[in-house]
């Protein structure tokens, strides 16, 4: 559960799937944390990211195909 404040004060919007848990001596809560547009801003305002911090340099691999 330590990364749950973390996450909430880059404005991630966390939804708690349960109660939480005692696992091996520690408290535990699994929450689905909705990744999108909103996410992604909400984290580079956070961490003072002007823009991309990834940049692609060549193309994709090829896809497999199924046949």
């Amino acid at each position: 559960m330590f990364w749950l404040p973390f996450f909430h004060a880059m404005g991630w919007k966390l939804v708690p799937l349960g109660l939480p848990e005692l696992i091996s001596g520690e408290w535990s809560v699994a929450v689905k944390m909705p990744i999108d547009e909103v996410t992604l801003q909400s984290t580079r305002a956070f961490r003072g990211i002007a823009g991309r911090a990834v940049i692609a340099t060549q193309s994709a691999p090829p896809t497999v195909t199924a046949t």
